[in-house]
Protein backbone atom coordinates (compact mmCIF):
# COMPACT_ATOMS: atom_id res chain seq x y z
CA UNK A 1 0.00 0.00 0.00
CA UNK A 2 1.13 3.44 -0.95
CA UNK A 3 4.40 2.35 -2.46
CA UNK A 4 5.97 1.19 1.07
CA UNK A 5 7.65 -1.63 -1.16
CA UNK A 6 9.74 0.83 -2.85
CA UNK A 7 11.23 2.06 0.92
CA UNK A 8 13.69 -1.34 1.19
CA UNK A 9 16.63 1.51 1.04
CA UNK A 10 15.35 3.88 2.67
CA UNK A 11 16.73 4.46 6.31
CA UNK A 12 15.09 2.64 9.46
CA UNK A 13 14.07 6.41 10.30
CA UNK A 14 12.08 7.01 7.32
CA UNK A 15 10.53 3.53 6.87
CA UNK A 16 9.28 3.88 10.74
CA UNK A 17 7.67 7.55 9.56
CA UNK A 18 6.34 6.50 6.57
CA UNK A 19 4.56 3.12 7.74
CA UNK A 20 3.28 5.39 10.98
CA UNK A 21 1.71 7.63 8.42
CA UNK A 22 -0.07 4.78 6.22
CA UNK A 23 -1.17 3.30 9.54
CA UNK A 24 -2.98 6.79 10.74
CA UNK A 25 -4.30 6.88 7.25
CA UNK A 26 -5.93 3.32 6.97
CA UNK A 27 -9.55 4.79 8.07
CA UNK A 28 -9.67 7.53 5.88
CA UNK A 29 -8.65 4.97 2.65
CA UNK A 30 -11.58 2.84 4.31
CA UNK A 31 -13.86 5.92 4.29
CA UNK A 32 -12.78 7.04 0.78
CA UNK A 33 -13.81 3.70 -0.87
CA UNK A 34 -17.67 5.04 -0.61
CA UNK A 35 -16.97 8.15 -2.16
CA UNK A 36 -16.26 11.62 -1.78
CA UNK A 37 -19.36 12.89 0.38
CA UNK A 38 -19.16 10.13 2.78
CA UNK A 39 -15.19 11.16 2.96
CA UNK A 40 -15.79 14.54 3.42
CA UNK A 41 -18.26 13.64 6.10
CA UNK A 42 -16.53 11.29 8.37
CA UNK A 43 -13.13 14.19 7.91
CA UNK A 44 -15.80 16.37 9.77
CA UNK A 45 -17.05 14.49 12.68
CA UNK A 46 -13.06 13.01 14.09
CA UNK A 47 -12.01 13.85 17.14
CA UNK A 48 -8.58 13.52 18.06
CA UNK A 49 -7.01 13.60 21.56
CA UNK A 50 -3.14 13.18 22.48
CA UNK A 51 -2.64 11.58 26.24
CA UNK A 52 0.50 9.78 27.92
CA UNK A 53 0.34 6.39 28.71
CA UNK A 54 3.06 4.41 30.22
CA UNK A 55 1.92 1.00 29.10
CA UNK A 56 1.36 2.08 25.48
CA UNK A 57 3.63 -0.05 23.20
CA UNK A 58 2.20 -0.88 19.83
CA UNK A 59 0.30 1.34 17.56
CA UNK A 60 -3.36 -0.05 17.38
CA UNK A 61 -6.83 0.54 15.99
CA UNK A 62 -10.01 -0.18 17.64
CA UNK A 63 -12.93 -0.90 15.62
CA UNK A 64 -16.60 -0.54 17.37
CA UNK A 65 -19.57 -1.64 16.02
CA UNK A 66 -22.91 -1.25 16.87
CA UNK A 67 -26.38 -2.73 16.70
CA UNK A 68 -28.15 -0.16 14.47
CA UNK A 69 -25.54 2.38 14.58
CA UNK A 70 -22.50 3.59 12.60
CA UNK A 71 -19.18 2.14 13.51
CA UNK A 72 -16.69 3.95 15.03
CA UNK A 73 -12.92 3.25 14.80
CA UNK A 74 -10.10 5.30 16.99
CA UNK A 75 -6.79 4.82 16.19
CA UNK A 76 -3.77 5.03 18.92
CA UNK A 77 -0.45 5.86 17.37
CA UNK A 78 2.54 5.87 20.06
CA UNK A 79 5.09 8.36 19.90
CA UNK A 80 7.75 9.72 21.94
CA UNK A 81 8.22 8.90 25.74
CA UNK A 82 5.04 7.19 25.08
CA UNK A 83 2.60 10.11 23.89
CA UNK A 84 -0.66 8.42 22.10
CA UNK A 85 -2.18 10.60 19.77
CA UNK A 86 -5.85 8.88 19.00
CA UNK A 87 -8.00 9.93 16.17
CA UNK A 88 -11.63 8.68 16.48
CA UNK A 89 -13.39 8.59 13.23
CA UNK A 90 -17.02 7.07 11.77
CA UNK A 91 -16.53 4.63 9.41
CA UNK A 92 -19.22 6.02 6.51
CA UNK A 93 -19.45 3.39 4.06
CA UNK A 94 -23.07 1.34 4.88
CA UNK A 95 -22.43 -1.33 2.49
CA UNK A 96 -18.96 -3.01 4.65
CA UNK A 97 -19.86 -5.76 6.33
CA UNK A 98 -17.99 -6.23 9.84
CA UNK A 99 -19.65 -9.11 11.19
CA UNK A 100 -16.72 -11.18 11.62
CA UNK A 101 -13.01 -10.90 11.83
CA UNK A 102 -12.59 -12.43 8.89
CA UNK A 103 -14.62 -9.68 6.71
CA UNK A 104 -12.99 -6.48 9.22
CA UNK A 105 -9.88 -8.09 7.68
CA UNK A 106 -10.59 -7.50 3.99
CA UNK A 107 -11.04 -3.84 4.71
CA UNK A 108 -7.03 -3.77 4.99
CA UNK A 109 -6.78 -5.04 1.35
CA UNK A 110 -2.93 -6.47 1.15
CA UNK A 111 -1.59 -5.42 4.79
CA UNK A 112 -1.31 -7.76 7.17
CA UNK A 113 -3.44 -7.02 10.35
CA UNK A 114 -4.38 -9.43 12.77
CA UNK A 115 -8.26 -8.61 14.77
CA UNK A 116 -9.21 -9.98 17.81
CA UNK A 117 -12.96 -9.74 18.43
CA UNK A 118 -13.43 -8.28 22.12
CA UNK A 119 -17.24 -8.69 23.94
CA UNK A 120 -18.28 -5.63 25.87
CA UNK A 121 -18.95 -7.30 29.68
CA UNK A 122 -22.35 -7.78 30.65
Amino acid sequence: MAGLDTLDSASENLRGFALKRVFGALMTRVNAMSGAENLAAASICTASKTFVDENADDDIIYLYTYDNAVPIAVTFMVGDNKSVSANGVFVMDDKLSLGSAEEIETLFDGLTVEVTEIKPEK
